[in-house]
């Protein structure tokens, strides 16, 4: 069993998942930040393959889509999708007391935001965080 260090707070959640990195683990912490684990290149240690920052005061995190994308809640009442891949907000809602309902802040938009599209071969490395 391997150490890894990457947050700097307690973890909110530790996901196993499939992804087109192979087997993952999906981690969520009290820092904002959310990362996708797996063995690097070769077969070498666990590293962290992909990282983005939710919003601050992240509560919950869930991976999505293989963990290219994340559904994220913080605490003021807002919710959200994240690509975890790119590190983009992909679209943001916030409650809205009078209205009694969300509010879209950031709208999803119909372009392409991706920059990792699964396949047989090695996926794109990000820069490492720790």
């Amino acid at each position: 069993m391997a150490a890894v260090k990457g947050h700097r707070q307690p973890l909110t959640k530790l996901q196993y998942i499939e992804s087109s990195y192979g087997h993952s683990i999906f981690s969520a912490s009290l820092d904002n930040y959310m990362r996708l684990w797996g063995q690097g290149s070769g077969g070498g240690a666990v590293e962290c393959l992909a990282m983005a920052k939710g919003p601050e005061g992240m509560t919950q995190a869930h991976a999505l889509d293989g963990g290219n994308l994340a559904a994220v809640a913080a605490d003021g009442g807002i919710c959200g999708i994240v690509d975890v891949v790119s590190g983009r907000s992909v679209e943001e809602m916030r409650w809205n007391e009078g209205t009694e309902r969300f509010q879209v802040t950031k709208p999803h938009t119909n372009t392409n935001t991706r920059t990792h599209t699964p396949s047989t071969s090695s996926p794109p490395r990000q820069p490492r965080h720790s």
